[in-house]
């Protein structure tokens, strides 16, 4: 890797680290080692603070309250709350918008019930000859 590379890798994931470095003498293997201290830097996850965990928290529940007072079914509440459940970040109107486009799939898959063997009855089979 050249030096702009390396420069240009240093830059994107923390600046400040060439501050005061003189880009024109500077060594590859110092590049190398700011770089190395660079993706260190990103590859430590911050903690999550005390105020972003409530936060999380009072989302699932409220997302929770939201599907449960739709009137979708039992089965499809409980798919959309795994779905939301799963995810770090969402907002209510994420939730909401899931509800409706499965009342709509719902709406036109005939209500959400599944036909007996009489639906399979109006698609002709086709016979290979």
């Amino acid at each position: 890797m050249d030096r702009d590379a390396l420069i240009a890798l240093i830059q994107s994931a923390n600046a400040a680290l060439l501050d005061g470095k003189d880009l024109a003498t500077i060594t590859l293997e110092e590049l190398q080692a700011i770089l190395a201290e660079a993706l260190k830097a990103k590859a430590t996850p911050e903690p999550a603070s005390e105020t972003n965990l409530l936060e999380a928290f009072d989302a699932r529940i409220r997302m929770r309250e939201v599907v449960n007072k739709s009137k979708l079914p039992e089965q499809a509440k409980v798919r959309i709350i795994d779905e939301f459940s799963r995810r770090d970040r969402f907002a209510e109107a994420d939730v909401t918008g899931r509800i409706a486009a499965e009342a709509e799939y719902l709406a036109a898959a005939g209500s959400g019930h599944v036909g007996g063997n009489d639906s399979v009855a109006q698609f002709p089979f086709i016979e290979s000859g």
